[in-house]
């Protein structure tokens, strides 16, 4: 997660760049180190990430989107490139648009909540998952105390208004700075001896 230095991750209606350049190649090294990733529908629409590993060497990890209100539609930049993607669904009469060959639609019923996404994943032999979600997935990871460990990144600058940074993580394990971005590396406290 990025977050400015007055404590938002972003706005509600555009996309606002909160990382450098050797920030954006550190996510990507940590995105060809996953099996997934996930982040939410608003994510997909406002900020129309990628999601894929474009910096670094390696693979591109599995992306995930719930989708329930089936607002996602073909042209957003997420279902471009050669990496797998699966839409999660609840069951619906909603007639499918013409998806790319890499893009799946899951089935889930919407109460399962993460857990059921999670029980998918472990199901397809999908082991690690990064979370690159906005306030609600992270808070949601957060409550149902599904989080292991948790990379903050703080910006120099300043938004003033905006979408509140999630808060809850404490005691951060380590730290490092680069550039104009500052990183705490925090673990799950079930971790620490």
């Amino acid at each position: 997660m990025a977050k400015s230095r007055d404590g938002f991750i972003g706005r509600e209606d555009r996309q606002v760049i909160l990382s450098n350049a050797a920030s954006w190649r550190l996510v990507h090294r940590l995105r060809s180190r996953v099996d997934a990733i996930l982040v939410g529908t608003r994510t997909a629409l406002i900020d129309e990430p990628r999601l894929t590993n474009r910096l670094f060497w390696g693979k591109n990890p599995l992306r995930i989107i719930p989708d329930y209100h089936c607002r996602l539609h073909p042209g957003l930049a997420i279902f471009a490139g050669p990496a797998q993607t699966w839409i999660i669904r609840g069951r619906n009469e909603l007639i499918e648009p013409d998806w790319s060959e890499n893009v799946t639609v899951v089935t889930l019923e919407k109460e399962g909540g993460i857990q059921a996404i999670l029980t998918k994943l472990a199901a397809a032999g999908k082991t690690s998952l990064l979370v690159e979600g906005g306030a609600t997935m992270v808070n949601t990871f957060l409550q149902e105390d599904l989080w292991d460990e948790a990379i903050i990144s703080t910006t120099d600058q300043y938004l003033g208004t905006g979408i509140p940074a999630p808060t809850g993580f404490i005691d951060p394990e380590d730290h490092f700075i680069l550039h104009t971005d500052e990183f705490h590396w925090f673990r799950h406290p079930r971790y620490k001896t």
